[in-house]
């Protein structure tokens, strides 16, 4: 089941050092809680941080590698909702 990142209510958030941009978005599981994603244009990953091919707000083209692993993060874990596990690519979220 995949679902386009814009459906997922996605917003820039504050860039942490070292990187290019941060994200936020609903998780895909419990679409209750949101998963938060550090970036960095090109390259390898670095402090945290996944690799993209565009900054937000380009959200119907980013691609995001490695895969997302929240699982435990989710801002509702402690309300049940496992975390979620995935991919962004050109814009579609996969498990």
């Amino acid at each position: 089941m995949s679902v386009k990142l814009t459906a997922l209510d996605p917003h820039a958030s504050d860039v942490p050092p070292g990187c290019d941009g941060a994200m936020n978005f609903l998780c895909p599981l419990c679409r209750k809680g949101r998963v938060s994603v550090w970036l960095v244009v090109g390259g390898e990953p670095r402090n945290g941080a996944h690799v993209t091919n565009v900054l937000p707000p380009a959200w119907d083209q980013m691609t995001i590698t490695p895969s997302i692993a929240d699982e435990g993060k989710c801002t509702r874990t402690a309300r049940g909702c496992p975390g979620w596990h995935g991919f962004i690519t050109n814009g579609e979220v996969t498990p």
